[in-house]
């Protein structure tokens, strides 16, 4: 008899975990929900600003307002004399 009754707390105690494992996937998956909102608005706003020439520094790489590549901005060598 005591054998049932101690099977009968345990089950009862992996249900509660149960259901407490499932309270926090559903959290979990709430989560993950809002951090994928939250990463389209932002590859959202960022092709929006590559699109305007308000934002020039986060262009494509091959964007000049000249059509020329510029020089290094990182302080390396110029590229063409022009550059110098």
């Amino acid at each position: 008899m005591e054998h049932v009754e101690r099977q009968d707390e345990r089950e009862q105690e992996l249900r509660s975990e149960v259901d407490d494992l499932e309270q926090q996937g559903d959290e979990l998956e709430g989560e993950a929900e809002k951090v994928d909102q939250q990463i389209n608005e932002t590859r959202d706003e960022f092709e929006q600003k590559k699109q305007s020439s308000e934002a020039p520094g986060i262009q494509d790489d091959d964007w000049s307002p000249t059509g020329e590549p510029p020089g290094d901005a990182a302080g390396g060598a110029p590229r063409t004399e022009e550059d110098e």
